[in-house]
């Protein structure tokens, strides 16, 4: 089984493969497969596509139930409507989590408003799965940059966090625009 890892189907939990499926965004992909879960994926994945890839990893992680998750550039390998997607499936986890950091960034097109316009929508989406994700005095510690849009930002983010503080590491180059949104729900 690929989701679980699993030869046998013995032990297997089939509702939580399935929620796996669902908010991973695999479904079609599985439903069209003959094998379904048990399709031949080859070594590293060379027979699937590198979006299918991912989302087989995500699924996998999903399954085990994690206490700890982490999606590092989850979506680097989605087209624009899978991404979406799955930004959509993942927004319907619930947790119980002390503690969401993003250093999330959108595929970057060169064009300075269109970024920051992007950025800005994907740090809202931020500020909207945390505040699901995080029990009562969990944190989000959020990578964004200084620009026109970070007040509009922390005010959404004041929105569902009690605390809400900036902050530039010492470390930052001076000339970057990097700075961090750090909240307690």
């Amino acid at each position: 089984n690929n989701i679980t890892l699993e030869a046998s189907k013995k032990g297997i939990n089939q509702k939580m493969v399935e929620e796996a499926i669902k908010l991973s965004g695999l479904k079609e992909f599985i439903d069209s497969s003959s094998l379904g879960t048990d399709t031949i994926v080859g070594e590293q994945g060379v027979q699937i596509s590198g979006g299918q890839i991912k989302r087989l990893a995500i699924a996998r992680a999903l399954y085990n139930n994690p206490e700890i998750l982490i999606f590092d550039e989850a979506t680097s390998a989605l087209d624009k409507k899978t991404e979406s997607d799955f930004l959509n499936q993942i927004c319907k986890l619930k947790g119980d989590f002390d503690l969401v950091i993003s250093d999330i960034a959108p595929n970057l097109t060169g064009i300075n408003a269109v970024d920051s316009e992007n950025i800005f929508e994907l740090n809202k989406l931020t500020i909207e799965v945390a505040s699901s994700f995080l029990k009562t005095g969990g944190y989000l510690v959020m990578k964004t940059f200084q620009n026109s849009m970070l007040k509009s930002l922390r005010k959404d983010m004041e929105l569902s966090f009690k605390i809400v503080q900036t902050y530039k590491p010492a470390a930052s180059k001076k000339q970057s625009g990097e700075i961090y949104l750090y909240g307690e729900i």
